[in-house]
């Protein structure tokens, strides 16, 4: 299958809820999420990283983008389309959402290099 063009970052996830996984891309030259037969949602600029996840446990994958530059996590709901931000994470970090505590949600989880360190909330 085709989708997506040269230097998209491929995302797959469950957008719309039905167990199956969608294709999807994020393009960093305009931040736009790109999922197969779905919405486009734009989320993000150029240096940004893709993270998305089902962050409110609705059995929908979540847009979700981290900036390196400030540490910031950009969500939205993948129903209501509904933007949070929250800071986590800093300069020189990579993102690693995963749920930590067991409560079946995903944490903004980083991982720090220069210290070999785990940081989540």
């Amino acid at each position: 299958m085709q989708f997506g063009q040269v230097g998209d970052i491929p995302v797959p996830g469950d957008y719309d809820g039905n167990d199956t996984t969608d294709y999807a891309v994020w393009c960093p030259s305009t931040g736009q999420f790109l999922v197969k037969d779905q919405r486009t949602v734009m989320l993000g600029v150029s240096g940004d990283v893709p993270v998305p996840d089902d962050y409110d446990h609705d059995g929908r994958t979540d847009y979700a983008v981290w900036r390196p530059a400030t540490g910031q996590w950009a969500v939205i709901d993948s129903v209501s389309l509904i933007r949070t931000v929250d800071q986590w994470g800093q300069f020189g970090d990579i993102p690693a959402p995963r749920d930590m505590n067991g409560d079946g949600l995903p944490e903004h989880v980083v991982f720090r290099p220069s210290r070999g360190e785990w940081w989540y909330r």
